[in-house]
């Protein structure tokens, strides 16, 4: 399968404006390699330019090729709305304002204080793109699938080929071991250590780059037998594999310094308020307006695992389609994209995947007092 029929076949389980953005990505590395594209992918990397630029006044004037491609490309696939606001762009017509927000608290409509960068010239301009019905995105992508012949030799970016990479080594890693394996491992390790990175706007290249941290892991005693088989047959054999781990300690704290763990995994006796949490936000922030809406599932997870100062849970669902999956509360449940395919998979992962385990969203750094820089998370050793 080439990459491109690869990437479209993700259709179904990513958004439109994560594939075009990383269609794009590897279109313009095309582009700084070979200092050629054909006209198929010449017309779709204007469009992400417009589709995903940081505000229209931002390529006004650098881009206006690529806005005009993409008001014709709009026309062409019956986005009126779009491209008529991307011609008048082109004229100097920004959409009339002013901007104003507001939000619904109790039933009551509640404006919102509007910063002054949204009372720009083009700032209504940009919203309206923003929540218009119509989607560039999604037109891109039945472009491309028409047209897949002329995107046969598109490759993967660097960062996604590395991803795939990753990915298979976690996958045969929890396929040569168990998730009690894997922590029993943690827990034996003589020397372990993170090894982070400044951010990447900061990065030199150079080895002052890098800051070595020494870590430690720490084990609870294990959970009472007579609770642990209570707990199986409440959650049913998909539990197995984590009720295992808590057989051996209910609870842990890993990647621990003296300022704080990257990683807990929850004792039994916290996954109740764990579990209130979760639901709090589905119902206060990603369902507020429907409630109706929250996964079946969600509510018999087990949230047996946080990064300390993370709004989000990590959960084992027990019930329903992704029963024996792992997902993070938030943003995989709101996707409906499980992360893992098993919790072998998800304790693979926080050995080899830092970035992607308890180094996601920048929770967790280390600061060096003398440089004044903060540090975050990329590698363990041990």
């Amino acid at each position: 399968m080439s990459y491109i029929d690869d990437l479209l076949a993700q259709r179904k389980q990513r958004s439109a404006i994560e594939i075009t953005w990383e269609l794009g990505s590897a279109l313009k590395r095309k582009f700084a390699r070979s200092k050629k594209l054909n006209a198929a992918e010449t017309l779709v990397l204007r469009v992400c330019t417009v589709a995903h630029c940081d505000g229209i006044e931002s390529i006004l004037k650098s881009k206006r090729k690529s806005i005009q491609a993409a008001a014709d490309f709009a026309q062409a696939r019956g986005l009126k709305e779009t491209a008529t606001i991307l011609a008048n762009v082109l004229k100097d017509k920004p959409v009339p304002g002013p901007v104003s927000m507001s939000t619904n608290v109790r039933g009551k409509e509640v404006p919102i204080p509007v910063p002054p960068e949204m009372n720009s010239k083009w700032a209504a301009t940009d919203l309206t793109l923003s929540f218009t019905d119509e989607s560039l995105d999604e037109a891109l992508l039945d472009y491309v699938a028409e047209h897949r012949a002329e995107f046969a030799q598109v490759k993967a970016p660097c960062e996604v080929v590395k991803k795939n990479a990753m990915q298979s080594r976690i996958v045969a890693l929890a396929a040569k071991k168990s998730a009690l394996k894997i922590v029993q491992e943690f827990f034996a390790h003589k020397k372990p250590r993170i090894r982070a990175c400044v951010s990447e706007p900061d990065r030199t290249g150079s080895a002052a780059d890098w800051l070595e941290v020494p870590v430690v892991h720490r084990a609870q005693p294990p959970h009472v037998a007579k609770k642990i088989e209570k707990l199986r047959m409440q959650h049913g054999e998909v539990a197995d594999a984590l009720l295992d781990i808590y057989a051996v300690a209910n609870g842990a704290e890993f990647f621990v310094t003296k300022k704080e763990a990257g990683f807990i995994l929850l004792p039994v006796e916290d996954w109740k308020e764990g579990m209130s949490r979760v639901m709090s936000w589905a119902r206060d922030v990603d369902y507020q307006d429907d409630h109706g809406a929250i996964p079946d599932y969600l509510e018999h997870a087990i949230p047996f695992g946080l990064t300390p100062g993370a709004t989000h849970f990590w959960l084992l669902i027990t019930r329903g389609k992704h029963a024996g999956k792992v997902m993070l509360s938030g943003d995989d449940v709101r996707d409906d994209q499980p992360c893992y395919a098993f919790i072998g998979e998800f304790f693979a992962a926080l050995l080899l995947d830092i970035p992607g385990t308890f180094g996601s969203g920048g929770y967790v750094s280390y600061e060096d007092a003398d440089r004044g820089e903060s540090f975050y998370p990329e590698e363990y050793r041990f």
